[in-house]
């Protein structure tokens, strides 16, 4: 589901009216990027589309639920950052499994030859830009997460940052672990003769684990335990402000017809 963080970051980056055009044509969205990865043939792409636009109008009652956890959070009451955090968690992995199991594991159970052949370089490239990186990029990238819910960090967050060059830099490691562990186990199940019913099942089988793995070890909430006390009222304020946003614009999601 890092396609939807993706998403997300572009559409928060634009004015409020391309925001709300954006949410509304979330379905073209999500499957270009999909299909960036995935390389599908016209008809192919288009019941990708179809298969996007129905999950998102069944996750409507859950996108509800999104808003009104977002909602409830208060910086003022940091004591309440672990229960925020582990609900906003929940939402995510839900629904990142059900993104899997719905719409990329049918999708990616079909590939032709070529386009399995497509599937793993385009993996194995992101790995490589991954290997490239540098802890203060690494840094720089979180930072730029962080600013799009304060608007801006200061010196005192930037520090906090800085000082979790090593826990970023061993994320960025594991994940790249994980991922040519992933790459090698769809190299070897596209090698096998399967039905394409067994496929989709060790398919979910296998992206459940690369999922439920790449939460292990995160830190993200203590880091957020360490940066809510140094915030300023201003970034408190720009906080309120973001969040108001994000919540409109779900509940634009929620009301629009895919």
């Amino acid at each position: 589901m890092k396609l939807s963080s993706l998403i997300l970051a572009s559409v928060l980056s634009t004015g409020c009216i391309a925001k709300k055009m954006a949410v509304s044509n979330a379905d073209s969205l999500l499957a270009h990027q999909v299909n960036k990865k995935l390389q599908l043939k016209d008809k192919e792409f288009d019941l990708l589309k179809k298969d996007i636009a129905g999950f998102l109008n069944q996750s409507k009652p859950k996108v509800k639920n999104l808003t009104a956890i977002i909602g409830a959070i208060d910086l003022e009451m940091p004591q309440r950052l672990p229960d925020d955090y582990a609900a906003l968690e929940g939402f995510y992995k839900e629904i990142a499994n059900e993104f899997t199991d719905e719409v990329l594991v049918e999708r990616i159970a079909r590939l032709d030859g070529d386009q399995q052949k497509q599937l793993l370089e385009t993996v194995q490239n992101e790995n490589k830009k991954i290997m490239k990186q540098t802890p203060g990029e690494r840094v720089e990238g979180v930072t730029k997460r962080f600013n799009m819910l304060f608007d801006e960090i200061e010196k005192p967050q930037r520090d906090i940052l800085n000082s979790q060059q090593d826990y970023f830099m061993s994320q960025a490691k594991a994940r790249l672990e994980r991922r040519t562990r992933l790459q090698e186990s769809l190299k070897n199940l596209f090698s096998e003769k399967l039905e394409t019913a067994d496929k989709e099942n060790r398919l979910k089988v296998l992206m459940r684990q690369h999922q439920a793995e790449a939460i292990k070890g995160n830190k993200t909430l203590e880091i957020l335990q360490a940066i809510v006390p140094t915030l300023t009222s201003a970034q408190k304020k720009a906080f309120k402000k973001n969040a108001k946003e994000i919540i409109g614009l779900l509940e634009h999601l929620s009301k629009t017809k895919y």
